[in-house]
């Protein structure tokens, strides 16, 4: 009977009148296999679970073919339930050629099954084709219950016969191994888990966690028991594995970033530091304050000197003094290393030295012009003179003083060098002046904070993950041009062996401590990515990921994580793996700022005023090519060329990607993607490159 049901499946096949691309052609051929229906007169309940299992059977034996691209369970599962339809039961044409189409697939393999007589199985098949919705071909064919999932074996290998593949040796033995070797009763325990999986994931989606676990737990239980009748059911072991790692994910908590705050500095003495420069008229000051933090305090000193802790807890340091202007630094260090400092001027007149002047805001350093981001500044001080300040101007315009000798005054600044003259005229009328810099200009606006990069390249897995080729050479590619040719104060890597999960992670949370609001941060990944379809999340996969369970990997929402908490201007990740698109989701296109060639000064200072937090990805939702040009893939070939051919001062991230995005579809099957990072901060603003 056997024998007879796999003949008339070869007819069904190959009388389909349909012409097929072969296996040369560039694109996939991507197809989806929808729930069979359940017609069963006898055992029609017992059998029901039958319906989900037949389609998984036969969608795990078609992704083993390279040149198919399968739609996974779980999106047919969501598509489903948009469309407001049953997981089983009967689905009408019109409405598969609508699942189809959602799905993305160029065809429909539709299928129902009838148990009428006990032993005996009615399969009706039919292939549809999406575009036009038409049945291209439907056959009946009945055999016996037992030969149901070899059945679906064959009916893969008719499949790649039908399209006109080459398969290598490597798919032969896939699609062979292990045939009569799976009878039904490990059938319906194997379809009986798929169906308690699918509860579980709907489980966690609503925010049901315990839940989830248990149902995970019964449907791992039932995959156990398939398997330990036959051990040739291999794909049910695969599936209990991953089910582990999915409950270890669920388990495992949430990413946090541990904002480590640095040491409390409070100054006693002298009082009033902190409205300007402080006069004193002798040779020695004593500094007196408190320091306060919950890690504990390794060290405390005053210009270098340690300074003496008092039995009340405070600290304190005499410091010498000479005549004119001495600055004090009181510093404090915790013991995660992180450390306070506090500026004290204090200024000490003498009657030979005529009028003292001393600007404390902007901190003024002699030689070094003063970069602004602001139109308006406060300029602040204080003159000292033993006979006394009568009048400070500012560009001679009279600033405010008070009998201390302190100073203020606002000033409006000009695109470009801003000079500003403190003229100090004492009570005798004798004048004393002292000049300064500010500049405010898009170069400086944009070069104002620091540039950090972090670059994370891996070659070297082992264990379920395959070594990559082109991965680390990109990362190393990556951070030599931003080192030698682009304005970065510090390239950070993890290459290789030093890339594991926890290294990873230490890094992003040292970022999210040591930068400022001011800061630029570039974040390039190359390496392995993965999506699970089950939790409908993207991971990065470390070094150290031996297996495939999401227990191993990093999670997409948790670099979103870091990406809102990491206090830059601007971060700018770029991601060179399969699935990386999966950042995305829920973002869309945030309003621009537009783009004018004829004042470019006036475009940058928009772009870099508002905070960014852009994505770029090599693709979307898919994998994504290793192999590529002169030892790189082909997504970072062409992003390295553009950033080597750029001869531009400036240039911003969306600029850069519409620089190589159409080389990059040109010469392979993915599309790279820019997006803001949907909550992380993200206000409309540009990553700008500065090119040295």
């Amino acid at each position: 009977m056997k024998t007879k049901l796999l003949f008339l499946l070869a007819v069904f096949l190959f009388g389909i009148n349909i012409q097929i691309v072969p296996q040369q052609q560039t694109k996939k051929i991507t197809m989806a296999v929808l729930y069979f229906e359940n017609n069963s007169i006898v055992d029609k309940e017992k059998l029901e679970p039958l319906g989900k299992g037949m389609a998984s059977m036969l969608i795990t034996e078609l992704t083993k073919v390279k040149a198919f691209k399968v739609v996974e369970r779980e999106r047919l599962n969501d598509v489903l339930a948009e469309l407001k339809l049953a997981q089983t039961g009967v689905i009408e044409q019109s409405t598969a050629q609508k699942i189809g189409k959602l799905l993305g697939a160029q065809t429909l393999l539709l299928g129902s099954f009838m148990n009428s007589f006990g032993s005996k199985m009615r399969v009706d098949l039919r292939i549809v084709e999406t575009e036009t919705g038409l049945t291209l071909k439907a056959e009946e064919v009945t055999g016996d219950l037992e030969d149901l999932f070899d059945v679906m074996k064959d009916l893969a290998l008719k499949v790649t016969d039908k399209f006109d593949i080459q398969l290598s040796s490597d798919e032969k033995n896939e699609l062979e191994q292990n045939k009569k070797g799976v009878n039904v009763e490990s059938s319906l325990l194997y379809s009986q888990a798929v169906n308690l999986e699918d509860a579980a994931r709907e489980n966690y989606k609503t925010g049901n966690k315990t839940s989830a676990i248990d149902t995970y737990k019964s449907a791992i239980d039932l995959y156990n028991k398939a398997l330990k009748i036959n051990p040739n059911l291999t794909d049910a072991k695969i599936k209990s594995n991953n089910l582990n790692g999915l409950i270890t994910e669920i388990n495992a908590p949430e990413v946090k970033i541990e904002k480590i705050p640095p040491p409390t500095v409070t100054i006693i003495e002298p009082a009033d530091y902190e409205k300007g420069s402080v006069v004193h008229k002798e040779a020695v000051i004593a500094i007196r304050f408190k320091v306060e933090d919950a890690n504990g305090i390794s060290k405390v000193d005053v210009n270098n000197k340690d300074a003496e802790k008092l039995s009340n807890g405070e600290y304190i340091c005499n410091v010498s003094l000479v005549s004119g202007i001495n600055d004090i630094t009181v510093s404090a260090l915790n013991n995660k290393d992180y450390q306070t400092s506090k500026f004290i001027r204090v200024v000490v007149p003498n009657p030979n030295s005529g009028t003292i002047i001393s600007i404390t805001e902007p901190t003024v350093s002699r030689g070094i012009k003063i970069v602004s981001k602001k139109d308006l500044i406060t300029v602040k001080g204080t003159a000292v003179d033993v006979s006394g300040i009568s009048e400070v101007t500012v560009n001679n315009r009279v600033a405010s003083l008070n009998p201390k000798g302190e100073f203020s005054i606002q000033m409006n600044l000009e695109l470009g060098e801003n000079k500003l003259v403190v003229k100090a005229t004492n009570t005798n009328k004798i004048v004393k002046t002292d000049t300064f810099t500010v500049v405010r200009n898009a170069e400086e606006l944009l070069a104002g904070g620091r540039y950090i990069a972090f670059v994370i390249g891996i070659n070297s897995y082992s264990g379920y993950w395959r070594p990559l080729n082109n991965a680390l050479n990109d990362a190393k590619g990556m951070a030599e041009i931003l080192k030698n040719e682009y304005k970065f104060d510090e390239v950070i890597t993890l290459f290789d062996k030093d890339a594991t999960r926890k290294n990873i992670i230490q890094k992003f949370e040292w970022l999210a401590n040591n930068l400022s609001k001011d800061d630029n941060l570039l974040i390039f990944y190359s390496g392995h990515g993965q999506l699970n379809k089950i939790l409908n999340k993207g991971y990065w996969v470390p070094v150290d990921a031996s297996s495939n369970s999401v227990a191993d990997y990093i999670s997409n929402s948790d670099i979103k994580t870091f990406l809102g908490g990491i206090p830059s201007k601007h971060t700018f990740l770029v991601t060179d793996a399969c699935f990386a698109g999966d950042i995305f989701r829920g973002s869309s296109q945030t309003e621009q700022v537009q783009f004018d060639p004829n004042n470019m000064d006036k475009y940058y200072k928009e772009v870099y005023r508002k905070q960014s937090r852009l994505a770029l990805t090599s693709g979307g939702l898919e994998e994504v090519m290793d192999a590529g040009k002169e030892g790189h893939s082909i997504f970072t070939y062409y992003l390295l060329k553009a950033l080597k051919e750029n001869n531009k001062k400036y240039v911003d991230a969306s600029q850069l990607f519409n620089e190589f995005r159409v080389a990059v579809s040109n010469n392979s099957e993915q599309t790279p993607q820019l997006q803001s990072v949907k909550d992380t901060n993200d206000e409309g603003g540009q990553f700008v490159f500065i090119k040295k």
